[in-house]
């Protein structure tokens, strides 16, 4: 049988075979967090075993812009375009940045792919958090001289967004799409997304 298919083709069907792994304490399945912190984002122990991830493996994520959120966002390892592997690297505790999409992510409407943060926080999805923090000053040898104080601008989410990982699978059992031009490989559902209001503590 064909394991390979073409990425949109996966998606001429409603429903679609998904492989989500065993359930177990805690979050029922894999899981993507959508962190707090402005283009932040963590995969769970779960999400890294069915996508075989390890710290220092690269992610991509895609936004096919539909208006249904549970079918909008998918997920893939790192692949290889020319000599290097495109994709946002997987810190230690499995998180990783990634613009644009955190804030689509937030907004959750059709067609808006990308937000600014102050469209954000006019929308009243983030705060704006304002500081100030002591930096080293380094002479032309690298040596620190001193310090000084230079101004923060944090943005901070006001709600915790969750979704479940679930590894597509075809209409005809493809197991791998085809993400850029002659790469094919498993690609992965963000869906049964949860929301949870978030308080951000105060700031010292």
């Amino acid at each position: 049988m064909e394991q390979k298919s073409k990425f949109d083709s996966a998606f001429s069907f409603k429903n679609s075979v998904v492989k989500s792994g065993s359930k177990v304490s805690g979050f029922a399945n894999p899981t993507f967090s959508v962190d707090t912190t402005k283009d932040k984002f963590t995969l769970d122990s779960k999400a890294c075993a069915l996508m075989s991830l390890v710290e220092g493996s690269k992610v991509v994520l895609i936004d096919r812009n539909t208006d249904d959120i549970n079918d909008r966002f998918f997920i893939t390892p790192g692949f290889k375009v020319g000599d290097e592997i495109c994709g946002a690297k997987l810190s230690k505790n499995n998180s990783f940045s990634y613009s644009r999409i955190w804030s689509a992510m937030l907004v959750g409407k059709q067609n808006v792919t990308e937000a600014k943060p102050t469209e954000l926080v006019k929308m009243g999805l983030v705060e704006l958090r304002e500081g100030v923090k002591e930096v080293d000053v380094k002479d032309e040898e690298g040596n620190v001289i001193g310090t000084k104080s230079v101004n923060t601008t944090t943005y901070i989410a006001l709600k915790k967004m969750f979704f479940e990982v679930e590894q597509v699978i075809g209409e005809n059992g493809e197991t791998d799409f085809e993400v850029a031009e002659n790469v094919f490989q498993p690609v992965y559902r963000l869906t049964n997304m949860i929301s949870k209001k978030h308080d951000p503590k105060e700031v010292a």
